[in-house]
């Protein structure tokens, strides 16, 4: 073709629909339920009831498309949409899975050693208050727990080699090599983010309310 192929409209409109099309598959099956999980209040239950009713549909669609070819196609697109909702859910329970350790690892931060000794009371029932609290005070005073979910290089270097001075490991690892903090530093991030809009509001409430 002279001039090339990206010289031709009817080829570059045809491309540009396609990519329209694959950016409404994506934003149909991937982002848009990934952010009804997340934003939209739905679930862990009600997520896990509509990928098993779409698992469920899946395998009963599947015996009458042995021999159809349009009810096989069918089947591997459900299937399709099945794995990708368990990947929507996982990532959805993962991201608040570690917002939660990050309240709970703030809570302690700012706790004193009496309130967390009277939190652990039911799990150390034979303990005597005064002996949790001490324990608990000695624990903030040399810094044994962390105030985020983040994973540093220091952090990890000083675990390693209690792995290995425990003979739990052999050798040595790099940090970079199995350590992604990407998701914690996202969630801490979101967080510090929410605090400052939260005190904006507060504040331009606050001027509202001066006379």
């Amino acid at each position: 073709m002279k001039g090339g192929f990206y010289r031709d409209r009817r080829f570059l409109l045809v491309a540009a629909a396609n990519a329209v099309l694959m950016l409404h598959d994506s934003m149909l099956f991937i982002l848009i339920p990934l952010w009804i999980v997340q934003r939209g209040g739905l679930s862990e239950t009600v997520s896990s009831t509509l990928l098993l009713l779409n698992t469920a549909i899946t395998l009963w669609l599947r015996e009458d498309g042995r021999h159809d070819i349009n009810i096989r196609s069918a089947v591997l697109h459900m299937l399709g949409d099945a794995v990708s909702s368990a990947g929507i859910i996982a990532a959805a329970l993962l991201i608040r899975f570690t917002g939660a350790l990050f309240r709970a690892q703030r809570w302690l931060a700012r706790a004193s050693a009496t309130e967390v000794a009277a939190l652990i009371a039911p799990a150390f029932p034979d303990v005597p208050a005064a002996i949790r609290q001490a324990a608990v005070a000695r624990y903030q005073a040399q810094g044994t727990w962390a105030a985020d979910p983040i994973l540093r290089a220091p952090g990890y270097e000083y675990l390693q080699q209690i792995l290995l001075d425990g003979g739990f490991i052999s050798r040595r690892h790099r940090y970079e090599d199995l350590i992604d903090t990407t998701l914690a530093s996202a969630v801490v991030e979101a967080s510090a983010a929410g605090e400052r809009q939260g005190q904006s509001h507060r504040a331009d409430r606050a001027q509202d309310h001066q006379p």
